[in-house]
């Protein structure tokens, strides 16, 4: 009774967050869209003309028409041309940040959102998305990152990219994508997470481990996919060229951490996942208590980790209703921080997410008119800061 009570009035404020976004887009997003759109179709005008006084140029002078004439034709030509050019930097560079930004401001204003930014650049570099040890890059990849948010909520400090991996396939002369989505990246501080060291004294003392919320978890066997067509060939030396060097940087891992795949893409992880569970980690996937969290994904963590602290039923049922909804994959890492004895720990997250276009790109041929179309990127957002903070509510 409690929780259908809970999940009425869940409902009811996701209603009236929907109705104020549709309010806050008529008075404010659709306004900037109508001058985007201006700005669109005055460059689609200026493009027209420019290409016909081209041609027009182009057929005089292959005529052999006087010189002089076709001289004067191109330069309205030039003139007309540079102001397609201006018309398309005042709407393709501008549409994103206006419209990223006016969405950032409504969200801004709740009460658990703080300092809200955008900006064209990548804050997930190439050194941070490795430290997640999701993914095994190999040299000669390309990494891209853009587009980026950052902000707190509630007590948690994020940053969130668009990110795009592409390497050298061991199986042909060519480049495949390893991972085009968002990559988000979070930081829990000390205290925000389980003493995993005192789990571990916890550990020693008890005879045997009971399963009931709240207590240590045991150590499981490891099971490793069959390897990929796709990815075989990796030389050891290689691949501990890959992984980040955490003694270069100021924080260490300690060498505690969740690891969370696709079990469709399970074969296409064993490179990282045989990382993983060379650095101690083992298949817990059996002690996850949802079933539906369980049929979809694999969880690989160090034996010292509380899993339904970790990742309480809450978040568990976010990520897979996300999953279920939007038919998206994503993948979680989870790792203990620190940076000395006297210093404290932190907890860094990475939730990557795979989609396989640009978010929010805006279409030359199409009117930007469309309340659909920013409903679409408002959610990703949404559904995005709705995990953050049932990660908040972990911290």
């Amino acid at each position: 009774m409690q929780r259908s009570q809970s999940e009425e009035t869940l409902r009811e404020l996701r209603r009236q967050k929907a109705q104020a976004f549709k309010q806050f887009y008529n008075h404010s997003i659709y306004p900037e869209l109508v001058r985007l759109d201006r700005a669109r179709r005055r460059m689609l005008a200026f493009g027209a003309l420019a290409l016909l006084l081209a041609l027009g140029t182009a057929l005089m002078i292959w005529a052999g028409s006087d010189y002089l004439m076709s001289l004067l034709l191109f330069l309205p030509t030039a003139l007309v041309g540079w102001g397609a050019i201006s018309s398309y930097q005042a709407y393709a560079p501008k549409f994103k940040p206006r419209i990223v930004s006016l969405i950032l401001d409504f969200l801004d204003d709740y009460v658990n959102y703080q300092n809200l930014r955008y900006t064209v650049e990548g804050l997930v570099d190439r050194e941070l998305f490795e430290k997640s040890g999701l993914f095994v890059i190999r040299s000669g990849a390309i990494y891209e990152s853009e587009d980026s948010i950052e902000g707190e909520v509630g007590s948690v400090p994020f940053k969130v990219s668009e990110v795009r991996v592409s390497q050298p396939s061991l199986v042909s002369n060519s480049m495949y994508v390893l991972f085009h989505g968002i990559c988000l990246h979070l930081i829990l501080k000390e205290g925000g997470m389980p003493d995993w060291s005192k789990a571990r004294e916890e550990r020693k003392q008890k005879e045997t481990v009971r399963l009931k919320a709240g207590d240590l978890l045991p150590a499981s066997s490891a099971v490793l996919p069959e390897k990929s067509e796709t990815n075989t060939g990796l030389r050891a030396d290689e691949e501990q060229s890959t992984a980040p060097n955490s003694a270069e940087s100021k924080l260490r891992e300690t060498g505690k951490f969740i690891f969370i795949i696709p079990r469709e893409r399970h074969e296409f992880f064993w490179r990282s996942i045989q990382r993983a569970v060379a650095n101690g980690a083992k298949d817990m996937t059996k002690w996850i208590h949802d079933k539906a969290f369980r049929e979809h994904f694999w969880v690989y963590a160090t034996s010292e980790v509380y899993l339904r602290k970790m990742i309480p039923e809450e978040l568990q049922q976010l990520l897979i209703n996300y999953h279920l909804k939007t038919g998206r994959e994503w993948y979680l890492s989870v790792r203990e921080m620190s940076a000395g004895k006297k210093s404290g720990r932190e907890y860094h997250a990475w939730l990557a997410i795979k989609r396989e276009k640009d978010l929010l790109e805006p279409s030359v041929w199409r009117s930007v008119l469309s309340f659909d179309l920013i409903k679409e990127f408002y959610e990703d957002i949404l559904s995005v800061m709705t995990m953050l903070e049932a990660f908040d509510e972990v911290h």
